[in-house]
C-alpha cells in the first residue's frame, strides 16, 4: 500500500444521511448500557470532588 492510497481512500461518514444513534434498537441499547454504566462509575468520584 502506498501513502497516496491511504490519503485518497474513501472514509464513510457515520450517520451522515440524517440517521441518528439507534437508541430505539434494543440490541444497540443493550450493548451500550454496560459501557455507559462503567463510564459513569469511573467518573463519579471526579464529579463528587468537583461538587465539594
Amino acid at each position: 500500500m502506498k501513502l497516496i492510497d491511504i490519503i485518497e481512500r474513501y472514509t464513510p461518514i457515520p450517520w451522515h444521511e440524517g440517521e441518528k444513534i439507534p437508541w430505539h434498537d434494543p440490541d444497540f441499547s443493550r450493548r451500550m448500557l454496560p459501557d455507559s454504566i462503567t463510564t459513569f462509575a469511573l467518573l463519579l468520584p471526579e464529579f463528587t470532588k468537583m461538587a465539594l
